[in-house]
């Protein structure tokens, strides 16, 4: 009975790796659905569907790694420290279906190149945080994945470089109030994505200097 309450070493890293390749999975799908704004209606709609599958997934997954947390007498590393990446991973995953639900809500019929390319920014940042997820087990990797880490952050720097630029070439060239309101909150919504990435990447870094 002891037994079971002894889980394998690598069965925590094994949901932190899935539920940061769901991450992945729908940072790419938002990504792709940015560039068939204007272009495919039901591309869009499906890269949507696909965004949310992989955040009721992870949501799934999430449930389970907090049940076998309570189900455990010992853990790899520290429960606040699981709760942490379980948490930080779940919200780039809302933070995703965000933009999803942004384009039907806001009726967003196509994207800015601002739009776009921060869009790319979020996707870049989302692989970078899988990549650093993937290397916890391993900390002799600790120096690579802290490098991944400073990435993310330096893509949220840009990230919101180009949200300024963005609102501003916004309130000089539109016209029309309600496209401005559309267009802001998208911004709005990709930042947020990049800096739920930022958050995860934060946290990553310090898991891996509290255990290496």
């Amino acid at each position: 009975m002891f037994s079971a309450l002894m889980p394998k070493k690598n069965e925590f890293f094994i949901q932190f790796n899935t539920h940061a390749d769901r991450c992945a999975v729908a940072a790419n799908a938002m990504m792709r659905m940015m560039t068939q704004l204007g272009r495919s209606p039901d591309e869009v709609a499906r890269l949507i569907q696909e965004i949310d599958l992989a955040e009721s997934s992870g949501d799934q997954i999430e449930h389970d790694t907090i049940v076998m947390l309570h189900k455990s007498f010992i853990t790899p590393i520290d429960r606040d420290q699981i709760h942490m990446i379980v948490s930080g991973l779940d919200s780039i995953l809302d933070r995703l279906q965000d933009v999803g639900e942004s384009v039907i809500l806001y009726d967003i019929k196509e994207a800015t190149p601002e739009a776009r390319e921060m869009a790319e920014l979020a996707a870049d940042a989302v692989e970078r945080v899988r990549k650093a997820v993937a290397l916890l087990d391993n900390m002799g990797e600790a120096t690579a994945a802290l490098k991944l880490c400073k990435e993310v952050d330096e893509l949220e720097t840009k990230g919101d470089k180009l949200w300024r630029s963005g609102v501003s070439r916004l309130f000089r060239e539109e016209t029309d109030a309600i496209q401005i309101i559309k267009v802001k909150g998208m911004y709005q919504i990709l930042e947020d994505v990049l800096e739920a990435a930022e958050n995860m990447g934060q946290t990553l870094e310090e898991v891996i200097l509290a255990n290496a």
